[in-house]
């Protein structure tokens, strides 16, 4: 068990999310930044679909209660294991007892701590996402104090490290394809185009919203219709809003892009107060930029199990 002493952060247990549920009402809540996540699960040899926590702005105190093999991906941390720096893309043995201390998240938005064997929480409906709004999947609801995380006992694994995904900055380029309604944004489909926003400190895993020049189009009349993670609604203000993990299963608004799934990722880790520019690509550029993590993904898994 891992056993939670104090905790600066938002964190909840998350894996790729709930597929196939969207026509219920169900949302797909999972991982900001699933690729992370992968990239965890296979530097420890886990199947890359396995429950992690993820961590939100902030950090914490952990204690291992049994042997474990564990890695950090995503967010950058100033972490410790009792005394020993933690860098993340790394796997650490763990020992009963020891003391896992994540000071501070120096980069990024979203950590995730992924274990050997994946944490043993509740799967519900496909998933051991937690769903905040339906208490579903995970605890049930946000990690807290004094909460303790099950996991099965592990052995240590060779120290074996990766790169990180993605290059930290204060502007993001994010990839997008046209949406639904692009061709009848007339104006505002240039404008997006050409600006650079802000993320605005008012996202959440519901939704990233961006602060620029609001958009200028036509009203558009629209009945309430499906939507999912990284779809790029434009409500009345003009201010664009990108649907993230957390996002409601039905929506309104018109819709001037979508998020290419290799670039999901990449969004989530960008602060609060950094800018964002998005461009335009087709969708064999986008299942191609996938098509390359997928790859890497496969080539860390198949060398973390070479050095066990």
């Amino acid at each position: 068990m891992l056993t939670i002493n104090t905790l600066s952060a938002l964190a909840s247990i998350q894996d790729l999310g709930r597929i196939g549920y969207l026509g219920l009402g169900i949302g797909r809540c999972g991982a900001m930044d699933g690729l992370s996540l992968q990239l965890g699960n296979a530097l420890l040899g886990n199947d890359t679909h396995l429950p992690a926590l993820e961590i939100t702005l902030g950090g914490l105190t952990a204690t291992f209660t049994k042997d474990t093999t564990f890695c950090l991906t995503g967010a950058i941390f100033d972490g410790t294991l009792d005394d020993r720096r933690v860098i993340a893309g790394y796997r650490y043995f763990a020992k009963q007892g020891q003391v896992l201390t994540l000071k501070r998240m120096t980069d990024g938005m979203h950590g995730y701590l992924c274990v050997q064997g994946g944490f043993d929480v509740a799967h519900e409906l496909g998933s051991a996402s937690t769903d905040i709004k339906i208490r579903l999947g995970g605890l049930g609801r946000y990690v807290m104090a004094g909460d303790g995380l099950p996991y099965h006992t592990g052995r240590e694994m060779k120290s074996m490290g990766v790169a990180n995904l993605y290059q930290f900055g204060k502007l993001t380029n994010i990839h997008v394809i046209k949406s639904s309604e692009y061709d009848k944004i007339v104006q505002g489909r240039d404008e997006f185009g050409e600006q650079i926003y802000t993320l605005s400190p008012n996202s959440n895993r519901m939704g990233y919203r961006l602060d620029g020049t609001p958009l200028t189009f036509d009203k558009i009349e629209m009945n309430s219709h499906g939507v999912d993670f990284g779809m790029i609604q434009v409500p009345p203000d003009g201010k664009p809003i990108v649907l993230m993990a957390d996002a409601q299963t039905t929506g309104g608004y018109p819709k001037i892009g979508a998020v290419i799934g290799a670039d999901l990722g990449r969004l989530a880790q960008v602060r609060f107060g950094n800018q964002i520019r998005f461009i335009y690509v087709d969708a064999d550029t986008a299942l191609q930029k996938m098509a390359t993590y997928h790859t890497h993904l496969h080539q860390v898994a198949s060398m973390a199990k070479r050095f066990r």
